[in-house]
């Protein structure tokens, strides 16, 4: 059990909604217009958690060849560095992960054809490139973008697609509100690791532009996605009670953000990822 509980962690449960809740957006947008396919659906909400997984993985891989996790390491254990897990495990566990998603990918591609292919190579590519390479996402400062595109648009979106094989750009709003918390959560894990970025040479916009310009992208990312949700649902009564839950989760997030220490931001990680839950709820049961 202690095995399963080690690979588990090495998963990061807490981040795997980035994966999941995108997917779950599309398929509420493409119900308005007909049934959903629901063997295409899972297969689609799959491999966007087995490709957060993998990405998950490949940066705890990664991350050690290159150093960059220390003995200062605030954030989760990483499971090499601990040795709870092998190097040569992990790495076996990455391809594996990112094979099984290709593979079931494939169905997708039969489906839909070659954009979907498209789609998963390069987030299959991101999800490597995020530590991967000298000049790897989370290295340069640039993974933020890309977080905010790949769990976002691309993914929502992607997912109307896969079902209505036409692109339906209705659900734009809702998917740059999904991106922005997907962005969201990178920032708290860039402001928690800032101080070990700066040693490991990890140039994240934190550390170049300062821990007060992360707490500003966080908390716009935030209120950003929440006003985005008010445009589908301000005319509807009954969602007052669940907006006003959100809109106290979000504001309780964005004081701890900015009066929290580094060590103490590991559980907003998680709570933001709650927040996205929440969201996804919200839109979801607005739209049955």
């Amino acid at each position: 059990m202690s095995n399963i509980k080690q690979w588990v962690l090495a998963t990061r449960p807490k981040t795997l909604p980035i994966g999941a809740c995108p997917v779950i957006i599309g398929l509420s947008i493409a119900s308005q217009s007909g049934p959903i396919d629901w063997n295409v659906g899972s297969i689609t909400l799959l491999c966007s958690i087995l490709l957060q997984i993998g990405a998950n993985l490949a940066n705890d891989y990664f991350d050690h060849q290159k150093g960059g996790d220390t003995d200062q390491r605030l954030g989760p254990t990483r499971a090499i560095k601990a040795g709870l897990i092998s190097e040569h495990a992990i790495k076996r566990a990455m391809t594996s992960v990112f094979s099984i998603t290709f593979l079931l990918g494939l169905s997708l591609v039969y489906h839909a054809g070659w954009p979907i292919l498209v789609i998963g190579l390069v987030s299959i590519g991101f999800g490597l490139l995020y530590t991967a390479t000298p000049f790897s996402l989370a290295y340069t400062g640039t993974a933020d973008i890309f977080a905010f595109l790949f769990f976002g648009p691309i993914a929502v979106l992607g997912t109307v697609y896969v079902q209505r094989l036409i692109w339906d750009v209705s659900g734009l709003e809702i998917s740059v509100a999904v991106g922005l918390i997907a962005m969201s959560i990178l920032v708290v894990n860039n402001l928690r690791d800032a101080n070990e970025d700066r040693q490991t040479g990890k140039k994240t916009l934190i550390v170049r532009w300062g821990s007060r310009f992360g707490k500003a992208i966080y908390t716009l990312c935030l209120v950003g996605a929440f006003g985005l949700l008010l445009t589908y649902t301000f005319s509807e009564s009954w969602i007052i009670f669940p907006l006003s839950a959100l809109l106290l989760l979000m504001l309780h997030l964005i004081r701890k953000v900015w009066i929290y220490p580094p060590e103490k931001l590991n559980p907003i990680l998680g709570q933001t990822g709650i927040y996205l839950v929440l969201l996804t709820l919200i839109f979801c049961i607005r739209n049955s």
